[in-house]
C-alpha cells in the first residue's frame, strides 16, 4: 500500500467505526474474504476469518434493527460510546500494520479520535431527529449511514484520493453538527430552568390535567395566602427552589 491507501484505510475505517462499527469490520472482512481488495495489510485479514464475520453479521444485524427504533437506538448509542472508539483504534491499528511502530500509534490515535467524534456527531444528529414524530425519520437515518459507511469503505480501498476528498468533507460536517448539537443543548437547558423558574413563581401555570384530584388541589392553593407559600418564613419572596421544596413536602 502507498501512502494515499494507507491513509484512506485508517481514516476511512475510523470514521465509518463511528457511525457502525460493525458493519466496518464486516465489509472489510468479506472483501477481504472474497479478494475483493488484496491490498491491504495482512493484519487486518484475521477480519476475513469465518467466525469473526459471522459475529459481525450478528451484531450489525442487531444494530440494524434496534437503529430502527428511537429508544432503542439511544441507549445501544449510549452503550457504544465506550466500545465504537475502541473498535476505530483497533481498525485503524490494523490498517498501519505494515508502518513504523510510532506510525501505527498515531493511526490508532487518530482512529479512536475520529470513531469517537463521528459517534458524538450521530448522537446529536439523532438527538435532532426525536424532534419527529414519525419512525420513519429514525428509518431514513439510518439506512443512509449503513449506505454511506459502505461506500466510504469501498471508495477508500479502491480510490483512495476521492475517498479523502470525501472524507475531509464529512469530517468538517461532522464538526459543526457536533457543535450545532451542543449548542441545542444549552439552549434547551436555559429553556427548562426558564420555564421551571415561571411555573414555580406562577402555580396556576401547571397543567393539572390527569393528575389525581388532591395532588390538582394542592397545585391549584399554591398561589399568596393559600397552603403553599409563596415568602420565605423571614417574610421575603421565596425562591423557585424553596418553593418547589415545599410543593413537593406538600404533594
Amino acid at each position: 500500500m502507498n501512502v494515499m491507501q494507507s491513509l484512506a484505510a485508517i481514516l476511512g475505517l475510523g470514521f465509518a467505526s463511528g457511525v457502525n462499527l460493525y458493519l466496518g469490520a464486516l465489509v472489510t472482512g468479506l472483501a477481504i474474504r472474497f479478494h475483493l481488495v488484496t491490498n491491504l495489510p495482512p493484519e487486518l485479514g484475521i477480519l476475513a476469518h469465518p467466525a469473526v464475520l459471522v459475529v459481525a453479521g450478528l451484531l450489525f444485524a442487531l444494530e440494524f434493527l434496534a437503529d430502527k427504533v428511537p429508544v432503542v437506538a439511544s441507549i445501544w448509542d449510549a452503550v457504544h460510546t465506550f466500545i465504537r472508539p475502541v473498535g476505530g483504534a483497533l481498525l485503524a491499528l490494523g490498517a498501519a500494520g505494515h508502518l513504523a511502530p510510532s506510525t501505527q500509534v498515531l493511526a490508532a490515535l487518530a482512529g479512536g479520535t475520529l470513531a469517537l467524534g463521528t459517534h458524538s456527531a450521530k448522537m446529536g444528529l439523532r438527538l435532532a431527529a426525536h424532534v419527529a414524530p414519525e419512525p420513519a425519520t429514525f428509518t431514513a437515518i439510518s439506512t443512509a449511514e449503513d449506505v454511506g459507511v459502505t461506500g466510504l469503505l469501498v471508495l477508500a480501498y479502491t480510490h483512495p484520493i476521492p475517498a479523502l476528498i470525501i472524507l475531509a468533507i464529512l469530517i468538517v460536517f461532522a464538526v459543526v453538527l457536533l457543535l450545532r448539537a451542543m449548542q441545542v443543548q444549552v439552549v434547551q437547558r436555559n429553556d427548562w430552568g426558564k420555564e421551571a423558574v415561571r411555573v414555580m413563581t406562577r402555580p396556576e401555570l401547571i397543567d393539572t390535567t390527569g393528575m389525581p384530584a388532591r395532588t390538582a388541589r394542592r397545585i391549584a392553593g399554591a398561589t399568596p395566602g393559600s397552603g403553599i407559600e409563596t415568602t420565605s418564613p423571614s417574610g421575603r419572596p421565596a425562591t423557585a427552589r424553596s418553593m418547589s421544596a415545599r410543593m413537593r413536602c406538600r404533594l
